[in-house]
């Protein structure tokens, strides 16, 4: 007979999630949790503010619809159809001085459709105070949010470092972008793997209840995680 009950589990999860933590070093992170961050700033052409910040009901529309996902900030053609071909959102300045490598996280959501126009959403990189850029990542379209990464190794080392997210709606009538959770880091050398997540499931039937706790009894349980690699190393297997 198994039992595990609930604060065992818990228990369980727990110790995985503490013992097993990122040890990256953070540049600059932000969830946008609080509109503008200290420090950045955004240009526009269009006449609804550029970049918003807020949920998704805040800044979606009919045709742009978001999906929950905390606070973040998007910029919305959908809703405006004005020129949003210069949509600049850009960091406070970086000192990547020290660092061997570097690298850009976010989480995205963009269609990268055609509607009158195509629309891109540019990562550019700036090392002389945002009076040129430099295209480094361009986004590929998804119908979800996702994850994006970029190597920003080959700034390591530059003191005045500034990075944009700029959408184009291409001079017509297109979607928008999202971004939340953005976050530059450096990542330790070698491999560093860890669990981001545990998701446990259970397949019985009713739980049996004893006393005032609560038990899975003769239960197979389904355990799940999400495993992330905060080194340098590319990792195609684990143990």
């Amino acid at each position: 007979m198994k039992k595990f009950t609930h604060y065992v589990l818990f228990s369980i999860i727990f110790l995985l999630l503490t013992n097993l933590s990122f040890s990256q070093t953070t540049i600059l992170s932000t969830d946008f949790e609080t509109s503008l961050p200290a420090g950045w700033s955004q240009t526009t052409l269009a006449d609804d503010g550029g970049w918003l910040f807020g949920i998704n009901t805040d800044v979606q529309s009919t045709s742009f619809p978001i999906p929950s996902h905390t606070k973040f900030t998007a910029t919305n053609d959908d809703a405006c159809n004005c020129d949003k071909s210069q949509d600049f959102l850009t960091t406070s300045a970086m000192d990547f001085t020290g660092y061997s490598n570097i690298f850009l996280s976010f989480d995205s959501y963009f269609f990268r459709a055609y509607y009158d126009s195509q629309e891109e959403t540019y990562v550019k990189v700036s090392t002389d105070g945002g009076n040129s850029w430099t295209i480094v990542y361009t986004l590929p379209g998804a119908g979800a949010w996702n994850t994006v990464y970029v190597n920003l190794t080959a700034y390591a080392g530059q003191t005045n470092v500034k990075v944009a997210l700029h959408y184009d709606d291409g001079g017509g009538w297109a979607y928008g972008s999202a971004v939340d959770n953005f976050n530059v880091y450096s990542p330790v050398p070698g491999a560093d793997i860890s669990v981001t997540s545990v998701l446990v499931g259970k397949i019985d039937p009713t739980p049996t209840f004893v006393g005032y706790s609560t038990y899975i009894v003769d239960a197979p349980l389904n355990v799940s995680c999400a495993i992330s690699n905060a080194g340098t190393e590319t990792i195609t297997s684990f143990d």
